[in-house]
């Protein structure tokens, strides 16, 4: 069976064809349901039984075809482990064991195509070489970042120091302008630091990596390094590196204000693991 399919373009199949019918069903069922009362074709209680029926809805279509991507992807997809990570990670696959994992339609043949695949999972990931990236690679933090929070401090600062000017007949207005201006600006000053510093944050080459935190570490002290996606309050995307060096030791770097994106610290960090090895071999 040829396997050509990458693990990016396995998950944007994913989320077109799982994700994308979910959402409308469960949003376009009442808005119809909606419209047709406007109309007075349907009564108003019909609103509230189109919602229930939007997301019973929306469970069906999810049940029956994310088995059905499910199979297609890992057959067609070289590094499953991969694919399983970041499916799950995205929001389209389930953890192994979790309830709405078990209620899959899966037919006797699905089950059977399932086992089948299920047997790559007994075979490492395969990654190549990116001979693109330089001997050693610098990340810093993003000088554009945080774009909107600088913009928003300006404005802030702009509107205390016009209450200290012109509202300064009252002393409350004068306070309170002030205790704004100080934690403002000390703010700004964090974040100007942050940018225009020339330090980097984060160093990886062929020898091992180094951070503010840990300092320089082998690759040969360092294990399960990875870039992972955290959900913060189920809605707030959060990227980190993450790794453990001597065994015990977590490293965890939120890569938000830093620049480099989830994909290419993935490939930062399989290209110099790559490159340790052949030095090694």
């Amino acid at each position: 069976m040829k396997i050509g399919i990458s693990v990016n373009r396995a998950l944007l199949i994913g989320h077109v064809i799982v994700n994308l019918p979910v959402l409308c069903f469960i949003l376009g069922t009442p808005l119809l349901t909606y419209y047709f009362f406007s109309l007075n074709i349907v009564p108003i209680w019909s609103i509230p039984i189109s919602i229930i029926a939007g997301f019973g809805l929306a469970w069906f279509i999810w049940s029956f075809m994310i088995t059905k991507w499910r199979i297609w992807a890992f057959e067609n997809v070289r590094n499953v482990h991969d694919l399983k990570k970041r499916a799950i990670e995205e929001k389209l696959l389930w953890e192994d064991g979790n309830w709405f994992e078990k209620t899959e339609i899966r037919s006797k043949q699905d089950k059977i195509d399932l086992e089948r695949t299920f047997r790559k999972f007994e075979k490492e990931d395969q990654f190549r070489e990116d001979y693109l990236l330089p001997k050693k690679t610098k990340i810093y933090y993003s000088r554009c970042s945080n774009p909107i929070e600088i913009v928003s401090t300006i404005l802030i600062f702009l509107l205390a120091f016009y209450f200290i000017l012109y509202k300064n007949d009252d002393i409350k207005y004068v306070i309170g302008a002030l205790l704004t201006l100080i934690i403002v600006f000390r703010d700004f000053l964090k974040t100007w630091k942050k940018i225009t510093s020339n330090e980097p944050i984060i160093e990886i080459d062929a020898s091992g990596v180094t951070t503010e935190k840990s300092g320089f570490k082998k690759w040969s002290q360092i294990e399960g390094e990875d870039v992972i996606k955290e959900y913060f309050k189920e809605s707030k995307l959060e990227v980190y590196l993450v790794y453990y060096y001597d065994q015990e030791n977590e490293v965890k770097i939120n890569l938000k204000e830093l620049n480099v994106n989830y994909k290419e610290m993935i490939n930062i960090l399989k290209t110099y693991r790559i490159r340790n090895n052949k030095n090694r071999g």
